[in-house]
């Protein structure tokens, strides 16, 4: 399930809040900082975390960026700040990302994006930042496939037509042998009319390929002006020659032609389509991801699927209600694959019982069995994954010294790795001090996680470091250390494989704009919009508009990758 919180502003009384003037703390100093965080004349504190300083660093009011008005918050909506004059107390109204209920342009109905970003004066992250949505909703129909299309049900007739441009079900498409500059005989097409099918149908139906009257007629012109063209020069255009070839049948230089699988309906065009109520996968456990176990899609929302552990021979498990071991993931996480994944990297990787189900007595082999014999019935394209990230090798030796990101205090760590699993996986056990390394935070790392960084990252990006106790280090702490040991134990940069925004093209993300994000709670999907207020280099640090579901301030913020899989455009929900 997911429930949805835009919080567009309310006049509720839960939705007031009292702040001393003068307060470093204050409302209006919190809110006013989303803008301003990557300006290089505000110097952060070494000594706190990014998430403190969101809090407690003074900020000048017209340190705002350009793309701010200082006349409200920015996560305001259009009503007006009311404060009462006097300079010692002030009542502030938050105005939340919850729709309106006395708003009629905005209540929970008909809520826009487009109109609430205009009231704002913000602007959202481009569509095409994120990746793994824009897979998502790829379809199997490109532009310049080819496919041959029934122009005349009452005679049967067919002809070859090129794809121009692709709206989900619907295609346009242009006749082959027309000029590609004449598109006065181009045509949009249902996909599913029964008329559209892939190159080599006609053949295998004995349908007859004959070109339309507008393709002969032009063909007839271009065979004439050949003729004189041969005459004249002794030589043919090769354009005019394929047009030919192809009035004759001659089908050896077309295109690539759809999937036979994407004209059936049932099966669907996308992945978000294409993966069903029911499917079964495989799904790498989280605290021993070299195992991997069965799950069952209990739902599927954009792409967000709903998982629930394989436990028993019936299907019973997908009518319970939801249980406390269900997954919430995106499909194109690391950990999820198509049923047969393990036996194709079966070095590495075997199925066992997830560590979270031990305690729930299931029939090992006889479930293998059953789940493998199910997966054949149904059906999966080969290249629904092609976008997932790839599991790469590390380069990690036991011992290494390096930074870690812990992402519930959010703070960085002093750390290292750890006990080494395999070629792909690896311990990070961030350091307590102790000389008996005891009570250790310790999680499974991989070459490309997001929250392990290399020496000297937290200084270079003005953050603070810590030791396990949470104890703030200084500025020089690896000079320091490297004094002591040398670097010989520093995690060295080649074996980090961070990535980091292209400053070009649509995927710019600036301090400001909007996005909505997905946070499991209980169980349960919820998706906030937020405000990307800072990045540095792969983690971008997000606010909720709306905080009024949580108690704890901690979770007003968070950090994750600017690859996230939980982070979609405005308008997903």
């Amino acid at each position: 399930m997911i429930l949805v919180s835009y919080g567009v502003g309310t006049a509720n009384a839960d939705a007031h809040i009292t702040a001393q003037a003068g307060d470093p703390n204050s409302i209006d100093d919190d809110l006013n900082r989303i803008l301003i965080i990557n300006n290089n004349d505000n110097k952060l504190n070494i000594e706190q975390s990014l998430t403190d300083q969101l809090k407690h660093h003074s900020i000048q009011e017209d340190s705002l960026s350009d793309s701010s008005n200082r006349n409200q918050s920015k996560l305001d909506l259009y009503y007006s700040t009311k404060k009462t004059n006097s300079s010692s107390n002030r009542i502030i109204i938050i105005h939340e990302l919850k729709p309106c209920l006395n708003i009629s342009q905005l209540n929970s109905t008909n809520f826009l994006w487009s109109k609430y970003l205009s009231y704002i004066g913000e602007r959202s992250v481009s569509d095409e930042f994120f990746d793994h949505y824009s897979a998502s909703i790829e379809s199997g129909f490109e532009i310049n496939m080819q496919l041959e299309y029934c122009y005349d049900i009452q005679h049967d007739l067919y002809w070859l037509t090129q794809i121009q441009l692709v709206s989900h079900s619907l295609i346009l498409l242009h006749y082959v042998g027309l000029p590609d500059d004449d598109t006065s005989n181009d045509f949009w097409a249902y996909i599913y009319g029964q008329r559209c099918h892939p190159i080599g149908w006609c053949k295998e139906n004995s349908k007859l390929m004959l070109p339309p009257p507008i393709v002969t007629k032009r063909a007839i012109q271009q065979t004439t002006t050949t003729t004189t063209t041969l005459h004249n020069n002794h030589t043919i255009l090769n354009g005019n020659e394929k047009q030919l070839n192809m009035i004759k049948g001659d089908t050896t230089n077309i295109n690539q032609t759809p999937p036979t699988y994407l004209f059936d309906k049932e099966i669907g065009l996308n992945p978000s389509e294409q993966l069903k109520k029911g499917m079964l996968l495989e799904l790498q456990d989280i605290n021993r991801p070299w195992t991997l176990w069965f799950v069952r899609i209990i739902n599927n929302r954009g792409g967000r699927l709903h998982l629930r552990y394989i436990t028993n021979i019936t299907e019973d498990e997908e009518e319970e209600e939801d249980s406390s071991l269900d997954i919430h993931i995106f499909y194109l996480d690391r950990r999820v694959h198509f049923i047969g994944w393990q036996s194709n990297n079966s070095s590495i990787f075997f199925y066992d019982i997830p560590i979270c189900l031990k305690l729930i007595t299931i029939d090992k082999e006889k479930l293998i069995d059953i789940c493998l014999n199910q997966s054949k019935k149904q059906f999966l394209p080969l290249n629904l994954f092609k976008a997932q990230e790839e599991i790469i090798k590390h380069r990690f030796n036991e011992g290494m010294k390096l930074e870690i990101f812990e992402s519930n205090k959010q703070n960085i760590h002093i750390g290292r790795i750890g006990h080494i699993h395999n070629d792909y996986y690896f311990d990070i056990i961030i350091d307590n001090d102790d000389d008996n390394n005891t009570n250790e935070l310790s999680f499974i790392g991989y070459s490309t996680h997001p929250h392990i960084l290399p020496a000297h990252w937290a200084a270079e990006h003005k953050l603070a470091l810590m030791n396990g106790k949470s104890i703030r280090q200084t500025e020089d702490y690896w000079n320091l250390y490297t004094e002591k040991n040398g670097i010989e134990n520093l995690a060295p940069e080649r074996c980090f494989n961070l990535i980091t925004l292209n400053a070009a093209g649509n995927n710019r993300v600036e301090p400001g704009m909007k996005m909505e994000m997905i946070y499991t709670l209980n169980n349960k999907d919820y998706v906030f919009s937020v405000t990307l207020i800072h990045v540095a280099d792969h983690l971008m640090w997000l606010r909720i508009d709306d905080t009024s579901l949580f108690n704890d301030d901690k979770l007003f913020y968070h950090v994750l990758p600017i690859n996230s899989l939980d982070v979609f455009p405005v308008g997903w929900a």
